[in-house]
């Protein structure tokens, strides 16, 4: 039974990728997650981002929380994604939003922006995994801060 699991998932990369879909996508930062940083511990942060992809153009809302540091972020992304229709499929998005942060000192709500390189390998018309790399500007810190997700998405 196993191999023939194995088998049915090895033929279901090949053929043509559905390049207009909808599509919902987890993603984790590894680096906190495993190494921590200057201000945390080793912690989960993870976004969860909701999207619409046609033509090659991508339009998203992600929503992301990191409770270690009691960080939340909602942000508007829109892009461009390259090679639609194969497998590998790189991408460019620009995005805004809000920045919510509480600390034992104060509350902030500030605006972010950020800039994220997509690299995303489609399994097939159902699962991708993706890799994204995002400097952002971080009106809580008043600075750019880059990050590095790792993460799947399903496609509806």
């Amino acid at each position: 039974m196993k191999y023939l699991l194995i088998l049915l998932l090895s033929f279901s990369g090949y053929g043509q990728i559905n390049d207009d879909f909808i599509f919902v996508r987890a993603e984790v930062d590894p680096k906190n997650a495993v190494f921590g940083s200057d201000v945390n511990d080793p912690a989960l942060d993870f976004t969860l981002t909701i999207g619409r992809r046609s033509a090659g153009f991508n339009l998203s809302f992600t929503y992301e929380q990191f409770k270690a540091i009691q960080y939340q972020s909602s942000y508007f992304e829109a892009g461009k994604f390259w090679n639609t229709e194969k497998h590998f499929q790189f991408g460019i998005l620009a995005g805004a939003g809000l920045v919510w942060r509480r600390n034992d000192w104060a509350k902030f709500l500030t605006p972010t922006v950020n800039l994220s390189g997509v690299v995303e390998y489609h399994l097939n018309n159902l699962l991708f995994a993706s890799a994204r790399l995002e400097p952002r500007y971080r009106g809580d810190l008043k600075k750019v801060i880059a990050s590095g997700y790792i993460g799947i998405g399903i496609k509806l």
